[in-house]
């Protein structure tokens, strides 16, 4: 009778990505006695699984996974009306095994806790944790502060000793945790109020089966003095596979970065070096293509782009790929520009010039600025300018930027991101985009002002204070997340892009000070 009730449930599971399928799916009206192990207090209505007592309770699930094994997905919708209660989902978890003051048994638990709706009812945050049990012994993962909402989604999945979790968000955090080694799908409440509650459960089996490698061939580079931009023909999943997740790129043999798309920027080089770079796919379960690999030497002296093949051989540097910290989070999974080659930015080392520069030369009779050197149409609005009482003013503007798109060997080549009011479109006052190098360590920020242009902020203090050599007088410290101007007054970078947006790890000021400290209005 249980495995019928399984097929059933089965056959009735929608498909997550590509051909992807759950093998069970429950509305949690009511609860089967066949499909799940119950502990603690729990209620089933129309809404779903809620439990409303301190102690709550869990549902953990008897349906065996198919293939055989420990290692699955959950995912979890949940119903929040108003504010409070905790909903966790379970992973390798013993039966009967729940959180909170009840906590027993063995489980990897991503539980959201206490949900804040304000006073408007509109924007809601909650805490999120990523728990494991091991005979009891409880130890935290992760914890962290995200959005949440009224049908929000929770999926959590384990391979190989890697979490993923998606806190009502596309792109997976993974974090390594070992393995428990046994346990099955489950989930879990308690302290819930009155109409909220857990509306949907589906449990998948993890796909074992890698995307398709990134053409070795088609792997080229475009080499500058200054950064190498690397472009590649878009893998594929297998078509029953979870779908693509994006690519990693190593520098060699070592994790530099990672994008969604099929193009990637190395900001981090310098004149005369020699690198190897691998570039490998990978899906939304962290199964990982063999790599792709190229070889370049950068130039001492042109600007003109290398035009490089891949070699005959892939190096050895392991499809062991590193798992993210917590400090990870956030991390830009690429900055990615594009450009006319024989364009410099001020200091003679960039391919393109985009924005405003003080030391630039223009031309254009309606508004619009276009570079003298590399031909990029640059169109700035101001929109607003807040002022302080002694007269400090700044802008913030809407500006355009023309030089969002490469000719490279595979083809026209889409750079622009958007991160504004549509491609080549940005609303700023300005920007700070970090730039990371191998070993998860920064090599420079990139400040960006209110019209678009870019300056390197490459210059060091040693007290993590960095500045730049290109005609900007500014200096941000990374420390504090301030970007400081030369008549005192300053900005408070406190809004940061998540992992999730195609601006990811860009930080934006949230408050902006004159010379004695007050704030502009």
């Amino acid at each position: 009778m249980r495995n019928k009730i399984a097929i059933l449930l089965a056959l009735a599971a929608g498909p997550a990505w590509a051909g992807y399928q759950y093998y069970f799916t429950d509305s949690l009206q009511s609860t089967n006695p066949l499909a799940w192990n119950s502990s603690g207090q729990l209620s089933s209505s129309a809404a779903g699984l809620a439990a409303s007592s301190t102690s709550g309770g869990s549902l953990i699930s008897s349906v065996p996974i198919p293939g055989g094994g420990s290692e699955a997905e959950v995912a979890i919708s949940i119903a929040l009306k108003s504010s409070g209660g905790v909903y966790t989902a379970f992973l390798q978890a013993s039966s009967g095994a729940r959180t909170g003051s009840s906590a027993s048994g063995s489980y990897l638990a991503f539980e959201m806790q206490n949900p804040q709706f304000d006073a408007e009812n509109k924007n809601c945050s909650a805490n999120f944790l990523l728990l494991q049990s091991v005979a009891g012994k409880v130890s935290l993962l992760s914890a962290f502060s995200h959005s949440c909402r009224d049908g929000m989604r929770m999926r959590m999945a384990v391979h190989n000793g890697t979490v993923l979790i998606w806190p009502d968000q596309a792109n997976a955090m993974e974090f390594y945790a070992g393995a428990n080694g046994a346990g099955q799908p489950g989930i879990g409440s308690y302290g819930a109020p009155s109409g909220n509650a857990i509306s949907l459960v589906q449990l998948g089996a993890i796909d074992q089966i890698a995307p398709s490698a990134v053409n070795a061939a088609k792997l080229t580079a475009s080499v500058f003095r200054t950064r190498v931009e690397l472009v590649w023909p878009a893998a594929t999943d297998d078509p029953n596979g979870i779908g693509l997740a994006g690519y990693w790129v190593y520098r060699d043999g070592l994790y530099l970065g990672r994008t969604s798309n099929p193009y990637f920027t190395d900001e981090t080089v310098k004149a005369g070096e020699t690198h190897s770079y691998a570039v490998k796919a990978l899906d939304g379960h962290f199964n990982f293509a063999p790599p792709a690999a190229i070889s370049i030497t950068v130039p001492t002296e042109e600007l003109t782009p290398i035009a490089t093949t891949p070699p005959a051989k892939v190096p050895p540097g392991g499809p062991a790929s590193p798992a993210a910290s917590a400090s990870d989070l956030g991390r830009p999974t690429a900055h990615v520009t594009a450009g006319t080659p024989q364009a410099d930015s001020g200091g003679g080392l960039d391919p393109r010039r985009i924005g405003v520069r003080a030391l630039g030369s223009y031309w254009g009779g309606g508004g619009e600025n276009i570079d003298a050197v590399s031909g990029n149409l640059n169109l700035t609005i101001p929109l607003l300018n807040p002022t302080s009482r002694n007269g400090t003013t700044t802008t913030i503007a809407l500006s355009y930027n023309s030089q969002i798109w490469q000719k490279s060997a595979n083809g026209p080549t889409l750079l622009g991101q958007d991160t504004g009011f549509g491609l080549g479109w940005k609303l700023q006052a300005g920007a700070i985009v970090p730039v990371w190098t191998v070993n998860n360590t920064i090599d420079h920020y990139l400040y960006s002002d209110a019209t678009g242009a870019e300056y390197s902020l490459s210059v060091n203090n040693g007290s993590n204070v960095w500045t730049s050599q290109e005609g900007v007088y500014v200096s941000f410290d990374a420390n504090a997340d301030k970007l400081y101007f030369t008549d005192g007054s300053y900005w408070s970078m406190g809004c940061v892009a998540s992992a999730a947006e195609d601006d990811a790890g860009t930080m934006y000021p949230t408050n902006l000070y004159d010379t004695n400290g007050d704030g502009l209005s």
